[in-house]
């Protein structure tokens, strides 16, 4: 999912998803999602594509609030092991208890490689002599700083109204 794509879907009052666009199937591809067609997606419940019962509660009382008739602008984080994304996720009341989701990515910083893997490689060009413990301590210090340096900070993920 790249900056400029835009992903749509739309479910029903019985949960039921009831359209989704091409860039959701594209997006699905990128992300081990290759066996999902539409005839496995359209008329299934939207809870079936969650696993994380805090997320489902979380997008029920969502829902709550989009069938009491308001629009919800927020962002989230939707991060696979490579990338981290950080999207805007609009959610609109349609007609007949209808709600229409949409997300375009805002951001994907780079990633840093995991510090447990550097301390690694590091350690075996040590070998030879002890590393010191205030080492490591800088070490860490200055890769949390980088990381920091790269990083652009993530603005407030608190849901709002538009």
């Amino acid at each position: 999912m790249d900056e400029t794509s835009h992903i749509s879907y739309q479910i029903n009052k019985q949960d039921e998803i009831i359209f989704v666009n091409d860039e959701w199937f594209r997006f699905a591809l990128a992300n081990d999602g290759s066996n999902l067609t539409r005839e496995d997606v359209l008329y299934r419940s939207f809870w079936d594509f969650m696993s994380d019962n805090k997320v489902k509660y979380l997008y029920r009382e969502i829902l709550r609030w989009v069938n009491a008739g308001l629009s919800l602008k927020f962002n989230l984080r939707c991060d696979s092991p490579e990338i981290r994304r950080l999207l805007e996720m609009n959610i609109m009341p349609r007609k007949d208890g209808e709600a229409q989701f949409g997300s375009r990515t805002i951001r994907t910083p780079l990633r840093m490689p995991p510090i447990l893997f550097k301390i690694e490689q590091i350690t075996k060009k040590r070998k030879s002599r002890k590393p010191k413990t205030y080492g490591f301590f800088f070490f860490l210090l200055s890769r949390v700083y980088l990381w920091t340096k790269l990083t652009p900070s993530c603005p407030d993920e608190k849901l709002h109204r538009n």
